[in-house]
């Protein structure tokens, strides 16, 4: 996924990639305005600790973005009630 990241922002000098442990963040206290997770935290083993984290290396006033989706209880609606 880096990979692909990388390759699709490759015309974009202002975004850079980097792979960490959500519970370690390799960047100093205060250093994001803000933050989106996408699918990380039904992952993480000490969700506390990460959000701790996330915390840590947001700027006073930063704000944070987390999507994880229940896919349990996600819900399709379509037309062609057979193509699900």
């Amino acid at each position: 996924m880096l990979a692909l990241a990388r390759e699709r922002c490759a015309h974009r000098p202002q975004v850079a990639f980097q792979e960490a442990d959500a519970a370690g963040i390799p960047f100093p206290q205060r250093t994001f305005d803000a933050a989106i997770s996408v699918q990380v935290y039904e992952y993480v083993p000490d969700m506390a600790a990460a959000l701790r984290e996330l915390c840590r290396v947001l700027r006073p006033g930063g704000r944070a973005v987390i999507v994880d989706t229940d896919w349990a209880s996600l819900v399709w609606e379509a037309e062609d009630r057979g193509a699900g």
